[in-house]
């Protein structure tokens, strides 16, 4: 610590930087230089026990990174360009590396997230120490898949909503598309729910407006790009990619509803090969899926009930252990104790008695429940589960802070409450007990927050 003092002098760091959050980064600078530390050795640790398992999709993206580096059409139809830009650039031996960086440099991110959320430095390192050992960010770091990239711009582009940038999160949220598209959708409503933070009323209205106009604006200028590639591609005009139509019908299909989950794969793969045109052929997937889901609507809700519980389950289902081989086999235990950990810190918060426990969190709900529901929907395994990690992870840490946090004496809490919450039931917000975080703009109000008096700052967790 003395040598990280020397490194990182607190005074003279902070001194110079007015943003609350950097400056609490820079306080907590020793804990959270241990955390990232031991982040790489848990990625290093668990990569140590075998190579990356060859995914088909890795195969893709490297094919798709090359044929993009030498200005060249992809020959896939179910890539987005980032991610095989990425790997192609860093090296295909040099890309573990790079992701065990990405990983670690997540953490401080979700630590940031966690303390402009629930203005709690104690809630911030619980976080920052849940994502030291989630399992799914572990796993696809030492993958050559695109999660990793994925989940660190993701909780860049949150952390700059919350902060009110809307220039950089539209930068980062269109990055993330082209990583893989699955915020396509949610993003313009992200941009939209986060205005209520600066603005009320008509101002509101306005603000989001401009806001998602801003996003627009970004989002054709990063993605024509793309489009001209897919127009000189296919001839026309090409959204994102053609993964919709495989996705869809991959488990909504008669032989995955009698024979299980992986022994589809080739029937999808090879269903409608004699249809030369791949615009064409992903339409007639699409089409079909549609179809098999009409034809018994029942049958299609208790598949849904299925994939819904496979989305989120703490097992590892047997068929992707099976596929993955002894390199997941030999980490299935530690797998499920860390997501049962986490469950049971979400469980904790859901059932803390405070006034604004699910205003304060209702943007990471709104990600979660659109996850959930896309894949709930269409195909769900755990690997779409990894980007929610980090924001489940937040939720969990607010849960595990308050079980494990020290209880203060009834007068204490009573003194601490005022008279007018001495005869409630419900528990303060944490930000109105150890709060350091700036007041709000006159006039402006944040609907995620309470609004009662807030501490003074010298109250810290």
């Amino acid at each position: 610590m003395y040598l990280l003092d020397r490194i990182l002098p607190r005074d003279r760091m902070t001194s110079a930087v007015r943003d609350p959050l950097v400056v609490v980064l820079l306080k907590d600078r020793h804990f959270m230089v241990l955390a990232v530390a031991a982040a790489v050795l848990a990625r290093l640790a668990y990569g140590a026990m075998g190579t990356p398992i060859a995914w088909p999709d890795t195969l893709f993206y490297m094919e798709a990174g090359q044929q993009l580096l030498a200005g060249q059409l992809v020959s896939s139809h179910l890539v987005m360009p980032l991610y095989p830009l990425f790997l192609a650039t860093v090296g295909w031996d040099a890309a573990p590396a790079a992701q065990f960086l990405l990983s670690a440099a997540t953490l401080p991110l979700v630590y940031l997230l966690a303390f402009e959320i629930f203005e709690r430095r104690s809630i911030a390192r619980w976080a920052a120490a849940l994502m030291v050992v989630e399992p799914l960010s572990v796993f696809y770091a030492n993958q050559r898949m695109s999660e990793t990239l994925f989940i660190f711009l993701f909780c860049a582009a949150l952390l700059a909503l919350y902060r009110c940038r809307p220039l950089l999160s539209s930068v980062l949220l269109v990055a993330s598309i082209l990583v893989r598209p699955s915020l396509d959708l949610l993003a313009p409503a992200l941009m939209a729910l986060f205005c209520l933070r600066e603005a009320r009323g008509r101002r509101a209205f306005l603000l989001m407006g401009k806001r998602v106009a801003l996003y627009g604006l970004v989002y054709v200028v990063l993605m024509s790009p793309w489009w001209w590639h897919n127009w000189q591609k296919y001839g026309r005009f090409v959204h994102l990619n053609l993964g919709d139509g495989i996705v869809l019908r991959m488990e909504n299909n008669p032989v995955f509803a009698e024979l299980g989950f992986w022994k589809q794969l080739d029937f999808v793969l090879n269903e409608f090969a004699d249809e030369t045109d791949p615009v064409a052929r992903n339409r007639k997937r699409r089409d079909a899926a549609l179809a098999f889901i009409r034809e018994d609507p029942l049958r299609y809700a208790v598949l849904s009930l299925r994939r819904l519980g496979r989305f989120w389950s703490p097992v590892l289902d047997q068929e992707s252990v099976d596929t993955a081989g002894g390199f997941v086999k030999r980490a299935r235990a530690p797998f499920f104790i860390a997501e049962c950990v986490i469950y049971l810190g979400v469980l904790g918060y859901a059932f803390q008695r405070q006034e604004c426990k699910w205003r304060r969190i209702a943007p990471l709900l709104l990600v979660i429940g659109y996850f959930t529901a896309v894949h709930t929907a269409m195909n769900a395994v755990v690997r779409y589960r990894a980007p929610l990690m980090p924001l489940v992870v937040i939720i969990a840490a607010a849960g595990w802070q308050r079980a494990t946090q020290h209880q203060r004496r009834p007068h204490e809490a009573a003194q601490r409450a005022g008279p007018s919450r001495a005869s409630t039931s419900a528990e303060p917000c944490p930000h109105e007990t150890d709060m350091q975080f700036p007041q709000a703009p006159a006039g402006k109000v944040d609907p995620f927050r309470s609004t009662r008096a807030r501490r003074p700052p010298e109250h810290q967790g």
